[in-house]
């Protein structure tokens, strides 16, 4: 696939504009031309940076993976952006691997101008997440924010204070013994 050709898809398939881009279509083209970022969306909520990784590093040595993250909770909001060494390793990382399965989701990929901070931020002005995820009507498992519960024994219980009376003692001054 010729760079070339991610702009000339039928208009039924869709390229992911990056949102808060202040660059002209122009300059966001070349860029995209030129990119070695990809845009990873669809991705469940408990997918982890290592299992992006192993999946991703098939397609060729990877410089890093910014996570997408809840602006309110700072957990994972079902995407990512995975930024290659090189153009061919992204070019061949999207023809192949979008559309695959990945924690049981179909993911899509996309060719993105570049990572900057603040783009890892779901834009949900509800929740902090992706906007989707606040119209969505169906409930969907794989995008349902985790719910951490603390295990009942985590806060240890406090004896009763003061004890009761049939446990104090008298001990002897001589003798530091607790005689119950």
């Amino acid at each position: 696939m010729s760079a070339s050709s991610l702009f000339d898809k039928p208009q039924n398939e869709r390229v992911y504009r990056g949102w808060g881009l202040t660059i002209s279509a122009q300059e966001e083209k070349e860029r995209l031309l030129q990119s070695t970022t990809l845009y990873v969306g669809n991705l469940s909520f408990h997918t982890t940076e290592e299992q992006i990784y192993e999946l991703f590093r098939r397609a060729g040595p990877i410089r890093r993976i910014i996570m997408g993250l809840n602006k309110a909770t700072l957990l994972p909001c079902g995407f990512c952006f995975v930024e290659y060494v090189n153009r061919q390793s992204a070019e061949f990382c999207q023809r192949y691997l979008n559309e695959t399965c990945l924690d049981d989701r179909i993911i899509r990929i996309d060719h993105d101008v570049g990572f900057s901070e603040g783009r890892q931020y779901g834009r949900g002005k509800k929740t902090g997440g992706q906007i989707r995820d606040e119209f969505r009507e169906e409930i969907d498992p794989g995008r349902l924010l985790p719910v951490i519960v603390p295990p009942p024994n985590l806060v240890p219980v406090p004896p009763p204070y003061p004890p009761p009376s049939n446990q104090l003692s008298s001990s002897n001054s001589t003798d530091n013994k607790i005689e119950l």
